[in-house]
């Protein structure tokens, strides 16, 4: 299983709707990720850029990527961002490959 983040801004009429009724979306968005191959670890409400942001764990990239576009295709999201996570006890792997690789590689030199 992979990790996910997913960041996205809320439309104007789902803004609307939560004044109006607020309510934790972790329970909606953690069933959906449920149905549909997915589990929600976190969801935040978040300032700055994104409005909300999600972790996610998914089978593949695939997986993670038709849910991200499935909820942006209701019009309740825009400018959906999906980054692959890497747990720290993976990426120290990663780090040793790329020492072996790091011994080998030739950098580019003038003339």
């Amino acid at each position: 299983m992979s990790y996910f983040m997913i960041r996205a801004g809320l439309s104007v009429e789902s803004w609307k709707a939560l004044v109006a009724n607020p309510q934790d979306r972790s329970i909606p968005v953690g069933q959906l990720c449920e149905q549909h191959g997915c589990k929600l670890h976190n969801y935040f409400f978040a300032l700055g850029e994104h409005d909300v942001v999600a972790i996610i764990e998914a089978s593949d990239d695939k997986t993670a990527m038709a849910f991200a576009m499935g909820v942006a295709s209701s019009g309740a999201v825009s400018g959906v961002q999906t980054t692959v996570l890497v747990p720290a006890s993976e990426a120290v792997e990663v780090m040793r490959k790329a020492g072996e690789v790091a011994g080998t590689y030739q950098p580019p030199r003038a003339g």
